[in-house]
C-alpha cells in the first residue's frame, strides 16, 4: 500500500494490548494531533513508533498525524461489540489486498505481504 507521499505502508507490527490499551487512552482524551508528547511515559519510543505506524496503516490518522473520522467513530463507540463492528471494518479495509483474493497468501514472498 503506497501513502499520499508515495512511501509504502507496511502492515502494524504492534501487540493487540498495547493498542488496546492506547484506544482506551484515546477514550478518555482524542487529541488534535497525535504524537510522543500526547502518550508520554505510557510507551517506549519504539512501541510508540510501531504504534503510529499501525494508525496510519489502518487509516485512523492522516499523514500529519490528525485522527480521521474512522478514529473518532472508533474512539467514541460505546459498546463492546460496536467496537468490535467497527476494528473489523478497519481491518477489513487495511488487509483487503490480501483478502479480496488480489494477493495469492499461500505463495507470496515475505515482501509481497
Amino acid at each position: 500500500m503506497t501513502t499520499e507521499e508515495g512511501r509504502k505502508h507496511s502492515p502494524p507490527y504492534v501487540s493487540y494490548k498495547t493498542f488496546e490499551s492506547f484506544m482506551t487512552k484515546l477514550q478518555q482524551q482524542l487529541p488534535t494531533r497525535i504524537d510522543r508528547s500526547y502518550w508520554g511515559e505510557m510507551f517506549s519510543g519504539s512501541t510508540g513508533t510501531q504504534l503510529m505506524s499501525a494508525m496510519r496503516f489502518l487509516n485512523l490518522i492522516d499523514v500529519n498525524a490528525r485522527p480521521t473520522p474512522r478514529l473518532k467513530l472508533l474512539t467514541s463507540a460505546t459498546t463492546g461489540e460496536h467496537r468490535a463492528a467497527l476494528l473489523r471494518q478497519v481491518a477489513d479495509e487495511a488487509y483487503a489486498f490480501a483478502l479480496k483474493g488480489a494477493l495469492d497468501t499461500q505463495n507470496a514472498s515475505y515482501a509481497e505481504l
